[in-house]
């Protein structure tokens, strides 16, 4: 049983449709369709790919020196640790 308000709304909403004011069902399709090209406009290519390698100028091999570091080489050896640590983060 329709009301005679469930009629009048009915009436409104297909006057102001006639206006060219879109309903809320064709302004949820168009805001989909506004939303939907940036998930589906990717390059699988390069999802799939391997991705890029890090460069390392020196390879890091922890061994026991034959002789002791001085202070300042143990400097210089902790700075490569954290340059290398640095660009294992980046990646």
């Amino acid at each position: 049983r329709v009301t005679a308000d469930e009629v009048d709304i009915k009436d409104l909403e297909a006057a102001v449709r006639g206006q060219g004011v879109e309903s809320p069902r064709e302004e949820i399709a168009r805001l989909r369709r506004q939303i939907e090209p940036e998930h589906y406009d990717v390059d699988l290519s390069k999802e799939l790919s391997m991705p890029d390698k890090v460069v390392i100028p020196e390879r890091y091999l922890d061994m026991e020196p034959s002789t002791p570091l001085s202070p300042e080489e143990l400097r210089e050896k902790q700075k490569k640790v954290e340059r290398i640590k640095t660009l294992i983060a980046k990646s």
